[in-house]
């Protein structure tokens, strides 16, 4: 019990060293976004398409193709980043994308050039949804091994568990906000203005 408990705090300093360092803290804020975004639309746009005269099949479509579109493009993504290294400007672009597919979804209610609640905006958004996780997200964290090993720490096991463990954490503490507060600001809002507010996460984040 001592031992594990010695363990634990030294677990915890870690990761409390690992978010002093500026860049390390920043990219633990983008599992946060990433968290909070991706989860966002999932209680409020199933009831928003079927609102809208969608079928539950059409529901369960929209979000395949969100999915598969991530699925597929994600070991393309980490192939392409192991080559190249350009981890941060496939970041930006995938919060460029999440971006899009924000405003899209809604539509945003300032984009009035738009047709408002139909499913031929949502679809797009959803492929938009699919690539901007893929870009978005995957890279995140072989940036954040790479700027722990720059910053000295250990190029082994230990620093890719501490990684992961505050990937768990950020990225879950995300996906906990959004939902509640999606559904809070679609009760007071509507949908349209609930998703514009989201897409305020990809603009911060990709600044």
């Amino acid at each position: 019990g001592e031992e594990k408990k010695k363990k634990d705090d030294k677990e915890s300093i870690s990761r409390l060293k690992v978010l002093k360092i500026p860049t390390a803290l920043m990219l633990s804020l983008c599992f946060v976004v990433c968290g909070f975004s991706f989860s966002y639309p999932e209680p409020i746009l199933g009831p928003h398409l079927i609102e809208i005269g969608q079928n539950p099949a059409n529901v369960g479509l929209a979000f395949l193709c969100w999915a598969a579109t991530y699925t597929l493009l994600a070991p393309l993504v980490g192939y392409i980043g192991d080559k190249t290294k350009c981890y941060r400007t496939m970041m930006i672009a995938g919060f460029t994308v999440l971006l899009i597919g924000h405003l899209l979804v809604g539509p945003a209610p300032f984009l009035t050039f738009l047709p408002a609640k139909t499913i031929w905006l949502v679809i797009p958004a959803m492929f938009l949804y699919g690539i901007s996780g893929a870009l978005g997200f995957v890279p995140i964290m072989p940036e954040l091994i790479k700027t722990l090993r720059e910053d000295g720490m250990p190029d082994d096991s230990s620093t890719n568990a501490l990684v992961s463990s505050i990937y768990i954490c950020m990225y879950y503490l995300g996906s906990v906000i959004g939902p509640v507060l999606a559904g809070v600001l679609c009760d007071h809002f509507g949908f349209e203005w609930s998703m514009t507010v989201s897409a305020l996460s990809s603009i911060i984040q990709g600044i």
